[in-house]
């Protein structure tokens, strides 16, 4: 039995040729330019199942074990032997190691529901007055907490502070990653 993966499963407005759909989510995964080029005297695999291909890379955390495994034949029948192979294995197992190595892999729901919690730290950390502080270096931290310059902050050990700006730029930068993903998918895309 053999399992399709078409592009309508994607969260994207994608073009409507093949060779656009390809440039499309190698573009979104970030593929190198020419990765599904000929090989070693290997003909080159035919547009509708690198499309394919490439839709079961970006949907594989939301499918089920016997999809998954087909994604896995279907990369292994048609690139074992060749670069893609690896890239497209490690386009599959880096959003295992860290969501946003690959947040083309999330769901939207999954999305929205990581934006929501990013917003709730940005509130709370807000609310500790470290939110709207910027600070250039470790030195110029060290200086306004011990002169005791740091205007709203409701905490008092410097080491707490360090702790919550850290905090609030990975929250910040998350978050960040996390919109711009969003708005990706409600755009529209012409390539």
């Amino acid at each position: 039995m053999d399992v399709t993966f078409p592009p309508s499963h994607l969260p994207y407005e994608l073009p409507s040729s093949l060779q656009g759909q390809i440039k499309f989510i190698s573009s979104l995964i970030n593929l190198p330019e020419g990765v599904f080029i000929s090989y070693n005297g290997k003909n080159k695999v035919p547009d509708q199942v690198v499309v394919e291909i490439l839709v079961g890379v970006v949907t594989y955390h939301l499918l089920d074990r016997f999809q998954k495994r087909t994604v896995l034949i279907k990369i292994r029948d048609n690139f074992s032997g060749s670069p893609a192979y690896s890239i497209l294995i490690s386009k599959i197992t880096d959003p295992m190691v860290n969501k946003y190595w690959g947040l083309w892999s999330v769901s939207s729901d999954e999305l929205k529901e990581m934006h929501k919690f990013r917003s709730d730290v940005a509130t709370v950390l807000s609310y500790l007055g470290i939110g709207g502080i910027s600070i250039t270096s470790a030195g110029d931290l060290y200086k306004k907490v011990a002169t005791k310059k740091l205007k709203g902050s409701r905490l008092g050990h410097p080491a707490l502070i360090i702790l919550g700006m850290g905090l609030y730029y990975i929250n910040n930068e998350s978050q960040m990653a996390s919109e711009g993903e969003l708005m990706r998918r409600v755009n529209s895309h012409e390539i």
